[in-house]
């Protein structure tokens, strides 16, 4: 397994994002590039942001077309499929010249020399107006832009469900959740707290990673090894399997999935769930008092933060008009009308002026930002994640014990 590059996300909000919060400067009202691409055809694979992404892609690429002379074909896969969408297509001589990549994914295509090092394609200046250039170094090597950072998974709250049921305030405590979801149920017959266990791997983001870094742990030491046979692993596995043990997770978590929670919460027959931040508009919209706390704690404090990228393919046969359209993809005028009607997130250069919800300002500036963690870069990630995620499920359906779903995923890991 590789060695993980430095802890990506430790401080991933900091300094830098406080400076660029609100700033402009020249850099973003620069002439349009005068490169010449014509009858270059680009292939962009992504997955599903918002509603009518590719609508927004194509109106937003237009300009970009136009200027230059290049065609992106946008092809948009759903989530579930994606990975073997992507995998199969490169295996194949047949996959895009400009992918979107998550964390989970990277390893492998880095591996095989599939990926190409970005450095030479963008100036020093351009570098320095990435926010979080440095997240995109792997092993010493930039393969990835930084494309979608943030949307920490925290906890909501329904503030009248709470409020009902006496709490003044989100809970910050794993004992806080559990007495806080009690008192819900007792005194307001809602439903205290839910998570999701019908899903897929990616859902651990937000019903088990969060509590593992709060028990202390990591997903991988120092060194890149699998550590999901530590204490701090087992803790909060145990914790998860509380949650329903003690009837505060229904029966049915095993056979909800996330678009049924949040619908609950939405409904406001739910008072807490743990999401992404993006859901946060929604929860407005749908007339939810809503408050949140960045994260639980027990032994520390800790969740997942997204680190997503823009690779380049090494078979891209254009390479200067490929790093072209990742410029264009990141720009702040793409990224502001992104942030603001598609996906909520903070701003990743220092043109772009911060969109997400005021509530979230002081997280993402303040202290919280240094509990934030983003998955490892690891080799065979999303058949470890899946793994986990399929041992931790049967755990929730009782056939398994927390020690044997974690010691079976140890096992599946060290076989590979």
């Amino acid at each position: 397994m590789a060695k993980i590059s430095k802890k990506m996300m430790a401080t991933v909000l900091t300094a830098s994002m406080v400076a660029a919060l609100g700033s402009t400067s020249a850099f973003a009202e620069e002439a349009a590039s005068d490169e010449d691409f014509s009858g270059v055809e680009l292939n962009f694979w992504t997955a599903p942001y918002g509603d009518d992404e590719e609508a927004f892609l194509k109106e937003h690429l237009a300009a970009w077309e136009e200027r230059t002379g290049a065609t992106v074909n946008i092809e948009i896969t759903p989530w579930d499929s994606y990975e073997e969408k992507m995998m199969t297509g490169i295996a194949g001589s047949d996959g895009p010249d400009v992918a979107y990549m998550y964390n989970e994914m990277i390893y492998n295509y880095m591996a095989n020399g599939q990926l190409e090092p970005l450095d030479d394609y963008f100036t020093d200046e351009e570098k320095d107006n990435y926010i979080y250039w440095s997240n995109g170094t792997v092993q010493g090597t930039q393969y990835m832009l930084p494309y979608l950072v943030g949307a920490p998974r925290i906890l909501f709250a329904n503030m009248d469900l709470l409020n009902e049921a006496g709490w003044d305030h989100v809970p910050t405590t794993w004992d806080e959740l559990k007495q806080c979801a009690k008192d819900v149920q007792e005194k307001t017959g809602k439903l205290g707290f839910d998570q999701y266990w019908k899903g897929y791997f990616g859902d651990l983001d937000e019903i088990y990673f969060p509590y593992l870094w709060q028990a202390g742990g990591d997903i991988v030491d120092a060194d890149g090894n699998l550590t999901l046979d530590s204490d701090a692993a087992l803790k909060a596995a145990e914790f998860v399997y509380s949650l329903k043990t003690e009837g505060i997770l229904p029966e049915s978590c095993v056979s909800r999935d996330a678009d049924a929670v949040t619908q609950d919460f939405r409904n406001g027959e739910l008072a807490m769930y743990v999401s992404s931040s993006v859901a946060a508009k929604k929860n407005t919209e749908a007339g939810i008092n809503w408050d949140y706390v960045p994260y639980l704690t027990d032994e520390q404090g800790g969740t997942f933060v997204a680190n997503d990228s823009l690779v380049m393919l090494s078979s891209c046969e254009n390479k200067e008009a490929a790093a072209s359209l990742m410029k264009e993809l990141t720009s702040a005028t793409m990224m502001q009308d992104f942030h603001e009607n598609l996906y909520s997130m903070p701003p990743i250069t220092k043109e772009e002026t911060y969109a997400d919800d005021p509530k979230f300002e002081e997280m993402y500036s303040g202290d919280a930002s240094a509990q934030f963690h983003a998955l490892p870069i690891m080799n065979n990630s999303s058949q470890i994640m899946s793994t986990l995620y399929a041992n931790l499920q049967r755990m929730m359906m009782d056939e398994l014990t927390p020690e044997e779903a974690l010691s079976e995923t140890m096992n599946y890991a060290n076989g590979l």
